[in-house]
C-alpha cells in the first residue's frame, strides 16, 4: 500500500558516528525502511514514474531525476557496489546501482550493506538520476538509476515458495537442462496453485490477465455504448451444481 516518506528508525541518513569516530557531513544520498504504512498519511504529491517510460521517446531520459516504485526482482552486490533491478508492473524492469563513495566511507558502508541485505520481491521507491547505461537484461535497456534515495516500502520473506526467474522458464528449457551439470529446477503445477500470489507475478501469467482484462474492457465498453445493462448475479445457489460444490463448501444457510 501506500506509505508515509519519513524515514524509520532503520534510516542509514546520519552524519553521526556510530563507532566513536569523526563525525562525517550528512551525505546526499540514503536508506530508509518505512515500516509499518497502514496508509496513515496521504502523499498527494508523490506521482512516480513509469518504469516502460524511462528511457524512451517522450518519457524521462539521461539527466533527468525520477522516482520509481516496484518490486525487486534481483539483488546483487560486491564490495564497494550494488546493483538492484526494480520490476513493475510485472514486465517493465530498470536497474538502479549505488556505487562506494570515498567522501562518506562510513555512510557508505551502511548504505551498501542496508541495499545488499534486502530481499527479492520486496517493494520499493527508488529516487536518483537517470544516466545511459546498457543494460541487456532489463526492458529498459538504455538506462539505469544512479541512486539517491531507497525507501522499503514491504519487505518479503527472505525465501519464497520458488524464485519468479524459475517460473518463467519453458518446459523445453527446463528438459533440456535434465542431463547436464546444472539442471535447473521444476516449477509443478501443485506448487504454482498454493502459491498463487507469486505465480501470478510470472510475466507470462501476468499478460494473460492483461489481455483478459482488456478484453472485458472492450466487451463492457461495446456493450455500454449500446445501452446494455452490466448486472451481477448470484453465484451460490440452495443445491448442488456441477464441478467443485464438494470442494468448496459454504454454510450459508446455517445447516
Amino acid at each position: 500500500g501506500g506509505g508515509g516518506s519519513a524515514p524509520a528508525s532503520g534510516s542509514v541518513e546520519s552524519g553521526s558516528g556510530s563507532d566513536g569516530g569523526p563525525e562525517e557531513a550528512v551525505a546526499p544520498w540514503g536508506f530508509s525502511d518505512l515500516g509499518v504504512v497502514m496508509s496513515a498519511e496521504r502523499r498527494p504529491d508523490f506521482a512516480p514514474a513509469a518504469v516502460a517510460q524511462l528511457g524512451v521517446p517522450g518519457g524521462p531520459g539521461p539527466g533527468d531525476e525520477v522516482v520509481v516504485r516496484g518490486r525487486l526482482a534481483t539483488v546483487r552486490g560486491k564490495g564497494s557496489s550494488a546493483f538492484l533491478v526494480v520490476r513493475a508492473g510485472s514486465l517493465h524492469t530498470v536497474q538502479a546501482v549505488f556505487f562506494r563513495d570515498a567522501s562518506y566511507p562510513r555512510q557508505s558502508k551502511e548504505m551498501l550493506s542496508a541495499l545488499q541485505s534486502l530481499t527479492e520481491e520486496s517493494v520499493v521507491e527508488v529516487e536518483g538520476r537517470l544516466q545511459p547505461a546498457e543494460v541487456l537484461s532489463c526492458s529498459q535497456d538504455g538506462v539505469e538509476i544512479a541512486i539517491s534515495k531507497v525507501r522499503l516500502v514491504s519487505a518479503a520473506a527472505p525465501k519464497l515458495p520458488f524464485e519468479i526467474e524459475d517460473a518463467a522458464r519453458s518446459e523445453a528449457e527446463v528438459d533440456a537442462s535434465e542431463h547436464t551439470d546444472r539442471p535447473l529446477p521444476r516449477i509443478g503445477q501443485e506448487l504454482r496453485l498454493n502459491n498463487r500470489w507469486v505465480d501470478l507475478r510470472v510475466p507470462a501469467n501476468s499478460a494473460i490477465l492483461r489481455v483478459k482484462a482488456s478484453v472485458c474492457a472492450l466487451f463492457r465498453e461495446s456493450l455500454g455504448a449500446q445501452g446494455f445493462l452490466e448486472i451481477q448475479t448470484p453465484k451460490l445457489v440452495a443445491g448442488e451444481s456441477e464441478g467443485g460444490a464438494d470442494v468448496f463448501r459454504t454454510d450459508y444457510f446455517g445447516t
